[in-house]
């Protein structure tokens, strides 16, 4: 959470108090910040009443702290193009309307000017699964890996249409209902890029991209600009999340907690540090890590008081270890197999489910059938011992 500027505090005043914005957005509301705190990197994001469908949207405006930032704004810019890249699909986001201007009036003491800033709308969903992460203790097996299946399905969506979003992590998604159905979509493409789109030098990026507590090795090591390592990045938030799901503890904390993991990045860098194109590093990169992958192997989801059944640990700790391989060339690349691999283990989980209930309802029925032949007894007692008192 970071503090809100002035020129912040200013804009989201400013949108608040507007009647309608667009000729079409009303009941603006600011949903990433509060009275001084904001969430997210590039955007102010706002909920609003679209009076053209009669449904609640999304918008978002750059940030003005941004505007001066070459990269974040051409990050801005792309991103619609990115999400009206997903189509109709409804396990993606939609774009709703925009890019559009926004005139920012500005108050320079008796100079009254304005300032252009971009803005779009998508689809509102409603429900944050955040919390699920959060209070991982406190939700069923059965009930988080039903979850980490719509996650996975987000995600294939996106990557079937060219795109590697690269900042997944439990807060970029939402659920809503569809035909009575739960359906998770992932938003906040902001980082996200298409195959099609031309490699961006490394320097444009202070860090490495997307969130730092499921961000991949080689984000740390000069490819994020790359567009082969964008759906293998994607694969690791998935694991990361997945550990989360079953832990308290994030699988950031314990990478880090191995100081070879430290040292095996550093040597990467140093490597790498003056290879000029992606073959140069990916050569590079496959001959070190070579000498000390076994050194550097993902911790096990299996961890000190994690939560995962026994009856699926094996299958769960196979899939996990395969989606945050240290070495992005031998992690998993396709989710279908990781999708196969949750459903055999709802299944499990389902059978085992119905097996405990069979035997409990057939307890029951012993019991009850016990409890009958007692109280048949108990009369046949109590006849026997009046008739004796009768002679």
């Amino acid at each position: 959470m970071e503090e809100l500027t002035d020129n912040q505090k200013s804009l989201i005043s400013q949108l608040e108090g507007e009647e309608m914005v667009g000729k079409r957005f009303t009941e603006i509301e600011c949903i990433n910040a509060s009275d001084e705190v904001r969430k997210g990197v590039l955007s102010l994001v706002f909920k609003a009443r679209d009076t053209v469908e009669d449904v609640f949207v999304v918008l978002k405006f750059m940030d003005p702290e941004r505007l001066g930032d070459r990269y974040r704004l051409g990050a801005f810019e792309r991103e619609p193009e990115i999400i009206e890249k997903l189509g109709s699909n409804f396990r993606c986001l939609s774009l709703i309307a925009g890019p559009i201007d926004y005139n920012w009036k500005i108050n320079l003491g008796e100079v009254p000017s304005h300032l252009p800033l971009k803005y779009f709308a998508t689809n509102w969903l409603e429900e944050d699964i955040e919390h699920i992460f959060q209070r991982q203790g406190e939700i069923g097996a059965l009930d988080k890996l039903q979850l980490f299946r719509n996650v996975i399905l987000a995600v294939e969506a996106i990557h079937a249409a060219g795109i590697h979003h690269r900042d997944l992590k439990p807060d970029n998604f939402r659920a809503t209902v569809i035909k009575g159905e739960k359906m998770v979509a992932a938003i906040d493409f902001g980082t996200a890029a298409h195959l099609d789109t031309p490699h961006i030098p490394d320097h444009h990026y202070q860090n490495p991209v997307g969130a730092p507590a499921y961000a991949s090795p080689e984000m740390y090591i000069g490819f994020s600009g790359d567009r082969e390592v964008g759906q293998s990045t994607d694969v690791y938030a998935l694991g990361s999340m997945l550990y989360q799901l079953f832990n308290p503890d994030l699988f950031l904390a314990k990478v880090v907690a191995n100081p070879l993991f430290q040292q095996a990045l550093l040597i990467l860098n140093a490597r790498t540090a003056h290879a000029g194109s992606y073959s140069e590093r990916l050569a590079i990169w496959k001959n070190e890590v070579s000498r000390f992958r076994h050194a550097v192997r993902p911790p096990s989801i299996l961890a000190e008081g994690n939560s995962v059944p026994s009856a699926i640990s094996t299958n769960l700790e196979r899939l996990h270890a395969s989606m945050t391989s240290f070495d992005f060339t031998l992690r998993l690349s396709n989710l279908e197999k990781a999708r196969c691999v949750i459903d055999s283990c709802i299944r499990c989980l389902e059978n085992a489910g119905s097996e405990k209930r069979r035997l409990e309802l057939k307890r029951a029925r012993r019991a009850q059938r016990e409890e009958k032949l007692r109280r048949r007894q108990e009369k046949l007692d109590e006849y026997l011992n009046s008739g004796s008192a009768r002679c």
